[in-house]
């Protein structure tokens, strides 16, 4: 696992990102979550990337 400051970094680094912490998240998909996820991805792919 890597500490949230990877995420953190990470999401500094990308143009356009939003970090969103889950707790209790790990490498694998918590049940009940993925629902969660989905609406996450269908938020950010409505915003669209600046060309």
């Amino acid at each position: 696992m890597i500490d949230i400051s990877g995420g953190r970094a990470t999401a500094h680094a990308v143009h356009g990102a939003r970090l969103v912490v889950i707790p209790g998240m790990g490498h694998h998909f918590a049940p009940g979550l993925l629902d969660r996820l989905l609406d996450l991805i269908a938020q950010h792919s409505r915003q669209g990337a600046p060309m």
